[in-house]
């Protein structure tokens, strides 16, 4: 299961006139290594060297290079192996890494495969209990307080298993908590139409809310019309 997921990107590869391999000035892969040239699209024999593990590590390679690997392409190129990026943060950007009209670089998906990119982490350990009910243990799992909102190592808000998104436990299990009605200083509500006051206040139903002891983890969705 993954905690997030994002997009596939980029485009297609660039095949060298004449040859049948796709070249590139680097290659990028998930068995790569950012210490290593970057330069081969698959790890040698020796396992010394190979393609790099990050779209960063080729973006720093490039800005390094005055003209491409293979100027007959008329491009700089990296070609991103097929596989799952984990990334803990966004990968950026300047002017500088566009290159120039007369040269500019290609950023694209290694031919017929699919990399992707995601923000999430990969959740393991899965154990299977009572009624249907998974079980697996988060590491590091700081949940935020109203005193550090910014705890948020290994705290996140989806929940993807394959490629499909779960639903967080919540209540009710479906539909929705309907309130009493307003507060009772609003209690004709067309009366207090654009009034800020009458919409950050309502009265719920007996039963509905309770003293939950981890009130801090809980995020409260509400529809006001």
């Amino acid at each position: 299961a993954l905690v997030a997921a994002a997009a596939v990107v980029l485009a297609t590869g660039c095949v060298l006139p004449g040859r049948v391999r796709y070249v590139a000035d680097f290659y990028v892969a998930p068995n790569g290594d950012d210490a290593w040239s970057g330069r081969l699209a698959t790890p040698n024999y020796a396992g010394s060297d190979g393609p790099f593990a990050t779209v960063e590590r080729a973006r720093d390679a490039l800005r390094q290079r005055s003209r491409p690997r293979y100027p007959s392409l008329g491009k700089f190129v990296v070609l991103i192996r097929g596989g799952t990026y984990y990334l803990a943060g966004p990968i950026v950007f300047q002017a500088e890494d566009s290159g120039s009209a007369s040269a500019p670089i290609v950023y694209a998906a290694y031919p017929n495969e699919s990399p992707v990119f995601t923000g999430g982490r990969p959740i393991t350990g899965w154990t299977p209990g009572t009624g249907g009910v998974w079980t697996a243990r988060v590491p590091d799992f700081v949940p935020p307080t109203r005193a550090e909102p910014a705890r948020r190592r290994w705290y996140f808000h989806q929940l993807w298993v394959g490629d499909q998104r779960r639903a967080r436990a919540r209540i009710p299990n479906s539909g929705y908590l309907h309130t009493e009605g307003p507060l009772p200083q609003f209690a004709e509500p067309q009366k207090h139409r654009g009034d800020v006051e009458a919409n950050l206040a309502f009265r719920y139903k007996a039963g509905n809310l309770r003293k939950w002891q981890n009130l801090d983890d809980a995020n409260v969705v509400v529809y006001h019309a």
